[in-house]
C-alpha cells in the first residue's frame, strides 16, 4: 500500500493514571491507534480531539522529509511541532514514521531521489535533526516502511532508483543507529506480510539493532478476482502471521492494517467487521496493539488507495468509525482451562475459526465467539472424550458453544478416556 502519511490505533496493557490535560489517558489491557495522513489542510487540533473522544489512544504518522526540509538545511518544524504538542495534550501516544523515501515524500532538492550519490548522508542529517528535536516525546521509533515490498512499489512509481538489499540494509542500520542515538524510544521495523518474502527479509536485516516486529496486513487489497473477496474474515487470518513472526523473539504489534471501501464487494459493513475481526485475531495472538489505517478518506474517488479511511470525504463517520469505542472500552477476560481425569490436559480449542492451545487466559472485546472443542482424540491407542463443559459453572452438552462475552468468563472442559 502507499502508505503516505498515517494515523494509528494501538492497544496496551496498564492502568488508568491522570494525564495534566482536560483528557484522561486510560491505558487498557489493549490499545487501538490509527493513521494520520499528513496534509498542510489538516485541522490537528480538531482531528486530534476527535480521535480521542472515538476512543483511540495512539496517532501514528511520518515524519515527512520534503515538509521538514523543503529546501536544503533550511528546516521547518512548524506542522509537527503542533501536532506533538496536541498529541501530547490530549495523552495520546505516539508512532513516528522516520525516512520514509516514497516518491511523494522526497524533498524538490533531491532531485535525483534514492540515486543521489548523497542520499544516505542527507538522510542521516534528516533524522539526525528530527530525532534530537522530537527525542523521548514519540514513544515507537518506525524507520522506513515496508521496505520487503520495494520492488511492487517501484513497479507502480511510489518509489524510484536504487533500492537493491545492500542500499536497504545501509539505511535501516543508519536509521537505527541515529534513533540510538538521539532517543529512548523503541525502533520498529514494518513488513508488509501478504507479500510472503517478508520472512526471507527478516533474515536478511537479523545483524539489525531493533526493538518490535511491525507486521502490516492487507488480506482484502485488490482481492476483488480472488476467492472470498472482500470477505472481513480474513482479518482473523492475522493470528497466522504473528504466530510465525513469534520466531524472531521481537516484540510484535499490528503497525497497520485496513480496509478500503471503493466499490460495491468492499462495504462500509465489511470494513467494520474486518476491523472487529483483525482485532480478536491479534488479541488471540498475544498482541495487544493494532494500528489501523487510517483517519479518513482524503479525496473523492473509486481508487483504492483513496477508500481506507475511517471517515469518509464528506466528513460522515462509516460505521467503522462508531465501533471504536466500544472495542476500546468494552472487554471482559476469557480463561479457557481443560483437564484429562481432574489433571491439566492441554487441548486445540478453535475461536472464531482460530485455533490455539489451552490454557488460554486473555481479554477480548465484548462480541460474540464461537468456541468449539474437540469431542474425540486418539492418545496412546486410547479414545479421549468430552465428559462436561462448563461455563461459570453452568454445565454445557455441545461440544461447540456460542457466547456473547459480557462479562468475565470461565470456560472448564473435561475429559475422560
Amino acid at each position: 500500500m502507499k502508505k503516505t502519511f498515517f494515523f494509528v490505533i494501538i492497544i496496551l496493557f496498564g492502568i488508568v493514571f491522570p494525564h495534566n490535560s482536560v483528557f484522561a489517558t486510560n491505558q487498557k489491557p489493549y490499545e487501538i491507534g490509527i493513521h494520520y495522513l499528513y496534509s498542510a489542510l489538516n485541522n490537528i487540533d480538531y482531528d486530534l480531539i476527535k480521535i480521542k473522544e472515538a476512543g483511540f489512544s495512539e496517532i501514528r504518522f511520518s515524519f515527512v522529509w520534503k515538509v521538514i526540509e523543503p529546501l536544503k538545511e533550511s528546516f521547518d518544524f512548524t506542522y509537527y511541532d503542533k501536532l506533538v504538542l496536541k498529541a501530547e495534550e490530549l495523552g495520546l501516544k505516539m508512532v513516528g514514521i522516520l525516512g520514509m523515501g516514497t516518491t511523494d515524500m522526497l524533498p524538490d532538492w533531491l532531485i535525483n531521489g534514492a540515486d543521489d550519490p548523497n542520499y544516505i548522508n542527507y538522510l542521516e542529517h534528516y533524522a539526525d535533526v528530527v530525532t534530537k528535536r522530537y527525542s523521548n516525546k514519540i514513544n515507537i521509533w518506525q524507520i522506513e516502511n515496508e521496505l520487503n515490498h520495494v520492488d511492487f512499489y517501484k513497479w507502480v512509481g511510489w518509489r524510484k532508483g536504487d533500492w537493491s538489499a545492500n542500499k536497504i540494509h545501509e539505511i535501516l542500520s543508519m536509521l537505527s543507529s541515529v534513533v540510538r542515538k538521539n532517543t529512548q524510544g523503541k525502533i520498529m521495523i514494518n513488513v508488509i506480510v501478504d507479500n510472503p518474502n517478508w520472512k526471507d527479509f527478516l533474515k536478511s536485516i537479523k545483524d539489525i539493532d531493533y526493538d518490535i516486529i511491525g507486521i502490516d496486513y492487507y488480506p482484502n487489497y485488490l482481492d476483488d478476482y480472488f476467492p472470498n473477496a472482500g470477505d472481513p474474515q480474513k482479518g482473523l487470518e492475522v493470528y497466522s502471521f504473528i504466530k510465525e513472526a513469534r520466531n524472531w523473539n521481537k516484540e510484535i504489534l499490528v503497525a497497520e492494517t485496513g480496509y478500503s471501501t471503493y466499490n460495491s464487494i468492499h462495504t462500509y459493513e465489511n470494513q467494520a467487521d474486518f476491523i472487529k475481526n483483525v482485532l480478536i485475531g491479534a488479541l488471540l495472538g498475544g498482541v495487544k496493539n493494532i494500528i489501523i489505517y487510517q483517519y479518513k478518506d482524503y479525496t473523492k474517488s473509486n481508487d483504492i488507495e483513496s477508500n481506507f479511511g475511517l471517515i469518509a470525504f464528506d466528513g460522515s463517520l462509516k460505521p467503522a468509525w462508531k465501533i471504536i469505542k466500544d472495542l476500546s472500552e468494552k472487554y471482559a477476560n476469557l480463561t479457557i482451562n481443560t483437564y484429562l481425569e481432574n489433571d491439566p490436559f492441554n487441548v486445540s480449542v478453535s475461536i472464531n475459526g482460530i485455533q490455539i492451545q489451552t490454557p488460554i487466559n486473555v481479554i477480548m472485546p465484548k462480541q460474540n465467539y464461537i468456541i468449539s472443542f474437540e469431542d474425540n482424540m486418539n492418545k496412546d491407542k486410547y479414545i479421549i472424550k468430552i465428559e462436561k463443559i462448563k461455563i461459570n459453572g453452568n454445565d454445557y452438552n455441545n461440544s461447540t458453544v456460542t457466547i456473547f462475552l459480557e462479562n468475565d468468563t470461565r470456560i472448564e472442559t473435561q475429559y475422560s478416556i
